[in-house]
């Protein structure tokens, strides 16, 4: 009998553990709202942030040949293969078929591949600060279908908000070194600030095909 009730006991606290865990995990919403705190790379000697992003294309009325995208990276890439393996965090609105793309040139991705929404899970760790989204303190305007690109020298880590608003509930699942969802996102926005809060970077995109890039002092066109 003794050792039915340590059994039974048991099991009970495994249930409520289990219970414990699935009421711990985020729901799915419309709306991903993330920061993260982030480790950046060196370039030159310098810790630097690449702001990228360029507006969306329409192949036909209804379907997308490149998405406006936004992102924030940090170090370099060995391979096409590895397109966007430095990104802290990238931003993307509208709908993908099959074919339509994210990012130019020899980073050109597969949108629905890549997800439409990431953050770097192995750079970053969730921070409790908030920070705005806000382009106040920057200069920028609406990047061009061919993509905008500035360096920024930045501290050895950054904080990195995302907000997105999406078509469907959903929630981030990690895949390959990322947390990422490929619902499509009705507009979204991406921040990179310092620690103390200085602006570095702002952007937003929207399913009107618009892109919007805000940098600081310390960023340069690339």
């Amino acid at each position: 009998m003794k050792s039915l009730a340590i059994t039974l006991g048991v099991a009970l606290l495994a249930i409520a553990a289990f219970q414990a865990l699935a009421d711990a995990r985020p729901e799915a919403s419309r709306v991903l709202d993330r920061t993260v705190l982030c480790s950046t790379s060196t370039s030159g000697g310098l810790y630097e942030v690449e702001a990228r992003a360029h507006a969306g294309i329409h192949e036909t009325p209804s379907r997308w040949k490149q998405l406006p995208f936004a992102v924030a990276s940090t170090g370099s890439i060995g391979s096409r293969l590895l397109a966007l393996s430095d990104s802290l965090a990238w931003i993307t609105a509208g709908s993908p078929s099959a074919a339509t793309t994210i990012d130019v040139e020899f980073r050109m991705t597969e949108a629905r591949t890549a997800g439409t929404l990431a953050l770097n899970a192995t750079a970053c760790k969730s921070s409790s600060k908030t920070i705005p989204l806000s382009a106040q303190g920057l200069r920028g305007s609406a990047a061009s279908p061919f993509e905008d690109e500035f360096d920024c020298a930045v501290p050895r880590r950054v904080l990195v908000r995302v907000r997105a608003t999406l078509e469907a509930p959903a929630e981030l699942r990690l895949s390959r070194g990322f947390l990422r969802t490929s619902v499509p996102a009705k507009e979204a926005a991406l921040a990179v600030r310092t620690q103390s809060g200085k602006p570095l970077m702002y952007a937003t995109v929207s399913q009107s095909g618009m892109s919007r890039l805000f940098t600081g002092p310390t960023c340069v066109p690339d």
